[in-house]
């Protein structure tokens, strides 16, 4: 039994601080990673979702002659009837994503499926600036990533 403990060698404490480093040089690297996708996700489907809350709006405006608004201020969106101040849409931004002050398009009037008035809408996030282009009249959108 003396022998057998004698022969027994475990780890040293250098060789388990060299895994212990090596695990957590890696982990920190997926975890980097993971939250880069993570945050690149989440504003994409924020971009994706004031796309398509726009789109509702033209949608709703097609079957309701009513002025509808669709506007921007500095941490959310929200579309609104023009009389009434009725809320349609309401959103909120990402803590990641801010809008641009230099945004030529804060206030969409939308009427008949028809956009009044027409430019771009510039947030800026992490991974750089996205636009949403409106144009003029039947509402085509696109978005651009700088």
């Amino acid at each position: 039994m003396n022998q057998l403990i004698r022969n027994n060698h475990g780890f040293t404490l250098l060789e388990m601080l060299l895994v212990l480093s090596i695990l957590i040089i890696t982990s920190s690297i997926v975890y980097q990673f993971a939250m880069k996708i993570s945050e690149k996700q989440s504003v994409n489907q924020f971009i994706q979702q004031v796309q398509l809350d726009i789109q509702r709006v033209q949608a709703l405006s097609l079957s309701e002659p009513r002025l509808i608004y669709f506007s921007f201020s500095d941490r959310s969106y929200q579309a609104y009837y023009e009389n009434t101040r009725e809320k349609i849409v309401e959103g909120s931004y990402p803590p990641e994503v801010q809008l641009i002050k230099f945004s030529n398009l804060r206030k969409i009037t939308v009427f008949s499926g028809e956009f009044w008035e027409f430019g771009t809408i510039r947030f800026h996030t992490p991974l750089g600036e996205r636009q949403i282009i409106v144009n003029i009249q039947k509402g085509r959108m696109k978005i651009v990533e700088l």
